[in-house]
């Protein structure tokens, strides 16, 4: 991850806005985030010069209840971005996940198995489309490697809901670099599923 956008609403009778602030130890490598406020929502986003990866803690949000005993309203996530892409957001028991890049949630039918499809197009350039299946909730790596072995990037680590997703790869590695042609291969692990699949990319 290298940036992150959202916007978050709420009924203004409820609750105030009153700023955000990077979790943890992130407020010492990306800052604090730059937040804009107005009546019943609050827009956030922010960069940081390294990338981040794994779990945990991203963004904390402050309010003010200005209801009395008995009001409530509900928070909305908005048009939530990671790296300008267009993530899936779901909430399920109470866990907000936010899929990494520009994982979507392509069909609403629950898929019988795990399965990873041949990208497409390929060859590609400069882009191409993986399709996958998660017949139950999962921890979700996609790895890019070179014909070495060599990991270029990853694309996907997170925890995802049930589903069939689509994930596009720009022809980049983890510093956001154009990689150069050849054949990459890419390797999802999620539960005990494991598969790799070759690709080439043609410039």
């Amino acid at each position: 991850i290298y940036s992150y956008g959202c916007k978050l609403t709420f009924d203004s009778n409820v609750l105030e806005a009153t700023g955000a602030s990077s979790a943890g130890s992130l407020s010492e490598t990306w800052g604090a985030p730059t937040a804009s406020t107005a009546s019943g929502e609050i827009q956030i986003g922010a960069a940081g010069s390294s990338a981040l990866a794994g779990s945990g803690d991203l963004l904390w949000v402050n309010f003010h209840v200005k209801g009395g005993n008995g009001t409530s309203t509900t928070i909305h996530f908005d048009n939530f971005m990671f790296n300008e892409g267009s993530p899936a957001a779901t909430t399920v028991d109470g866990l907000f996940t936010v899929s990494e890049g520009n994982a979507i949630n392509k069909e609403n039918e629950i898929p019988k198995e795990f399965s990873i499809s041949q990208n497409y197009p390929n060859p590609f350039n400069p882009s191409t489309k993986i399709k996958y299946s998660l017949p139950q909730n999962s921890q979700v790596n996609i790895t890019i490697y070179n014909i070495n072995g060599k990991v270029v990037e990853t694309i996907i680590n997170n925890f995802q809901m049930q589903g069939t997703y689509e994930i596009n790869w720009q022809g980049t590695d983890n510093e956001n670099h154009k990689v150069p042609s050849g054949i990459y291969f890419y390797r999802i692990e999620a539960g005990h599923f494991i598969e790799i699949r070759k690709m080439t990319l043609v410039k």
